[in-house]
Parts: C-alpha cells; sequence; structure tokens
C-alpha cells in the first residue's frame, strides 16, 4: 500500500508493509521539485538506475543482489536503463566487483582464498594465510611478464637500439601507469602477521632450530629468524609492479585497536591468549622489519622501523606498528606495507577502480546495500561510499539491506528498505535473500513511479 505525506520539501512516500509496519522499510523520500504522476509509465521519458550493492554475507554476493533488485525494478519500470556495478569494500565480492567493470584487472581476494567463511571451525592458532600468498605470487609475477612483455614491444615499435637511461625513462611506465595487482584483505580467519603469505611468496622463514615455521600464530610465535632472499623473483618484480591493499580497517598493529585486542575475538582467539598472542606478533613484526630494512626489496621510499620513536630520515612513506591500516587482516596489511604495497580506503577505492562516479553521475537514482546495516556502515564502507558520490553528483540514493540496526543512521538515505521487515523476520529473508532483494527492487520501482527526480 502507498501513503502519501507532503512536508516542505514536497511530495514523498511511505510504503507500509505488513501487519502496519512503515518505520524501517521505506524512509520519507523528502525530494526537492517532484512532480506526481500516474502509476502507468507511460509518456514519460525512461530514466537510469544504477544498482551498487556490497555482498549480503552469509546469503547473497553482490552480483547476485545486484541483478536480483534489478529484476524487481524491470517488473515495474521494464523501459528504464540499469546499471549494475557491484560493490565490495576489499572483503568477499572484491576480485567478483572488479571483473564485472574491469575484468582485465589482477585482483587477488584473500576472502574466496583462506577467509572465515571457509572455516566449519575456527582454529586462530593454526589458520594461515599461505593460499593467499600462492595467488598473490602468481599475479605479481604473470603482470610483471605482462609488463615486461609491453615495455619489450614498445622498444621494437620505437626502433630502440639500445637500453639507456634515456631510453629507459622514456620507455618505462610514468607515474601512475605501473601495472598494479588489486589486493582485497578482508574477512581473514587467521592472526599470522602475513607469515603464511610471505612464505609462500618464497620468503623464508625458520624458528630456533631452523624449521620453517608452522602455520597461523603458532608457527608466529615461534619465528627466530627471516631471509628475504629466496624470494627474489617477486622481490625483483615489485620494482615494476605496484601492489594496493583494499581495506576498510585502519587499525595499527597493536593495542586496543590492533589486530589481536580488536578482531581476534572474532577468529576464535580469547581474551586469556591475548597477551600470548600479541607478544608473538611483536617480536615477528620485529623480525621482519629487521630483514626488510637491511634488504629493502622493491620501494626506495618506504621507510621501515619497528618503533615510532626510532630515529627515522624523511620518507614519503613511513612503516612503523602504529601505521594506520597495518593491523588489517591479523596483521596482514603490515606484511604488505613492508612490500611496498600501498594501504587504500577499501569501498572509496573500488569504487575509483571500477568507475562508479562516472555511472552515477549520469543516473537519475542509486540503489546501494549490504546485508546489515547499522551506524558504522557510515564509516567507510559500501553504504557510505556510494551516498558519498551521489550527494556530490545530486542524485537521490536509496538503501536495501537485510536488516537495519541503526533507523536514525540509515534515515541519511531518500529510501530504505528492510529486507527482514519485508520477509517477517531476518531468518526469512535469508532464507531466499534472491526473493526479498527483487521485492525491494519492484517496491523501490513502485515509488519511483509517483515521484520523479528531476
Amino acid at each position: 500500500m502507498l501513503d502519501r505525506w507532503q512536508g516542505s520539501a514536497g511530495w514523498g512516500l511511505i510504503l507500509s508493509a505488513p501487519h502496519g509496519s512503515t518505520a524501517t522499510i521505506v524512509k520519507r523520500m523528502a525530494i526537492d521539485h517532484t512532480t506526481e504522476v500516474p502509476h502507468s509509465s507511460a509518456g514519460r521519458n525512461a530514466r537510469t538506475v544504477v544498482v551498487c550493492p556490497d555482498s549480503f554475507k552469509g546469503s547473497l554476493n553482490s552480483d547476485d543482489v545486484a541483478h536480483a533488485i534489478a529484476a524487481g525494478w524491470r517488473q515495474v519500470c521494464p523501459e528504464d536503463t540499469l546499471i549494475l556495478s557491484p560493490m565490495a569494500d576489499g572483503g568477499e565480492g572484491t576480485r567478483r566487483a572488479f571483473n564485472t567493470a574491469r575484468p582485465e584487472a589482477k585482483v587477488v581476494e584473500l576472502a574466496e582464498l583462506c577467509g572465515i567463511e571457509l572455516y566449519e571451525e575456527l582454529d586462530p592458532w593454526h589458520a594461515g594465510t599461505a593460499p593467499f600468498g600462492d595467488a598473490l605470487r602468481e599475479a605479481i609475477l604473470a603482470t610483471h611478464q605482462e609488463f615486461q612483455a609491453s615495455v619489450a614491444g614498445r622498444k621494437r615499435d620505437q626502433h630502440e637500439q639500445d637500453a639507456t637511461e634515456n631510453a629507459q625513462q622514456k620507455l618505462g611506465p610514468s607515474e601512475g601507469s605501473r601495472p598494479i595487482v588489486y589486493v582485497g584483505i578482508g574477512s581473514s580467519a587467521s592472526t599470522d602477521c602475513g607469515a603464511g603469505m610471505l612464505q609462500a611468496l618464497g620468503v623464508s622463514i625458520k624458528d630456533a632450530k631452523g624449521q620453517p615455521i608452522a602455520a597461523g600464530l603458532e608457527g608466529v610465535a615461534s619465528a627466530a629468524s627471516i631471509d628475504l632472499s629466496p624470494a627474489a623473483d617477486v622481490l625483483g618484480a615489485l620494482r615494476d609492479v605496484d601492489i594496493h591493499v583494499i581495506t576498510d580497517v585502519t587499525a595499527p598493529l597493536l593495542g586496543p585497536r590492533g589486530a589481536v585486542q580488536a578482531f581476534g575475538s572474532q577468529k576464535g582467539l580469547k581474551p586469556v591468549d591475548f597477551d600470548h598472542a600479541e607478544a608473538a606478533i611483536e617480536r615477528f613484526a620485529d623480525l621482519l622489519l629487521e630483514a626488510f630494512t637491511k634488504h629493502p626489496p622493491a620501494c626506495p621510499n618506504v621507510h621501515r622501523h619497528a618503533r615510532p620513536d626510532a630515529g627515522a630520515k624523511a620518507c614519503d612513506v613511513d612503516l612503523s606498528i602504529t601505521t594506520p591500516g597495518v593491523g588489517a587482516a591479523g596483521g596482514v596489511g603490515f606484511a604488505l606495507k613492508a612490500l611496498g604495497a600501498g594501504l587504500l580506503p577499501g569501498a572509496g577505492h573500488v569504487a575509483e577502480a571500477i568507475g562508479l562516479e562516472e555511472q552515477i553521475a549520469r543516473a537519475d537514482l542509486v540503489i546501494t546495500g549490504e546485508g546489515a546495516f547499522d551506524a558504522t556502515s557510515l564509516q567507510g564502507k559500501v553504504p557510505a561510499a556510494v551516498k558519498q558520490i551521489a550527494d556530490g553528483h545530486g542524485v537521490p540514493c536509496a538503501l536495501v539491506a537485510g536488516a537495519i540496526r541503526d533507523d536514525d543512521a540509515a534515515g541519511v538515505f531518500r529510501a530504505v528498505m528492510n529486507l527482514s521487515e519485508l520477509a517477517g523476520s531476518a531468518q526469512e529473508s535469508m532464507a531466499d535473500t534472491a526473493r526479498w532483494c527483487e521485492e525491494a527492487g519492484s517496491r523501490l520501482a513502485r515509488c519511483c513511479e509517483v515521484t520523479i527526480y528531476v
């Protein structure tokens, strides 16, 4: 049922839910300069709608969410143009989001390889990151090989006869044109400070007996030495290849906001284990920084020092245990930063990389969403990043969520669909999320049949 209301901003809608509940289904759409039209779409211009949700974790990936919302919309407004741009923030769905918009991009997603959703039972002392490292090694070396072939091809095309410094400067990548491997590190099950990843890249990490350390935090606690030389091929490739790490976590490595105290419980660590786990990671970080400081592998503008009060000469990028983001993925952010990688804001960087702003700029409406929406969703996650772009172009932004846990936070959107309310319960909505996403899409379309955005 559609109820109309009129305020100082113009016409808006409340879409009534079963049992008379309206508050969290569709918020009032206080839209300036709207014109009421009949439900029939005849006689109006087709609109462009961008659908860019995050995944609904545990029930539906972002691509399927976008398609379901679009299917519902098309039932009501088949003449409209729908642009589907599945989003992510560095966790589940990151590779899929890139591949939809930029299939040529090299993307490695930790969640697909050793993420927390893959574990039937959490095992914080033995869960590692080696599968992620294997895939990252393959991506780095393949990207470097393609880069070298491209440079060689341009040399032939330009009839260059030598590889002098001037020629190399002319033919090498200009700033901003270096090949990139994108890495999403959200949804980690491990707190190994990237040890398993480093071993898979070729780095030798041994215990006091000279044996390779075991996987997980248990192995990190036994580490006594780190040797970078066996990873010479990867480290050499990183002189020409950039790693962009996509994460929505800005945590330092240690402390109340760090990898153990803030996130350890999510991965099965008990508070009684926190001191032991932090001590192990701190020792490992010191070993890693010592190894990289003695033999800087790839990025000369990264100065690595373990203590914030250590003497540090001027540099473009500073790495320490307090650097924001190094606590991401149980310390994987720290290891990647030591390799010279850039730690970038999750959803915002994905949006930039897939060209979302260009799509939103020419849209009449944007629909975003995620599985569970609360106040933290406005702190760098997908809904916040999408809404910020939409606001910048004056485009209304609607939200579809599996559950709304903060009505006030959701009130910043022009319209809100709560699937748990639509389905009658959270259990029902999760049992058939695609169906309820489709229902949300059709209801939003009916709303827009009576309020045209201009």
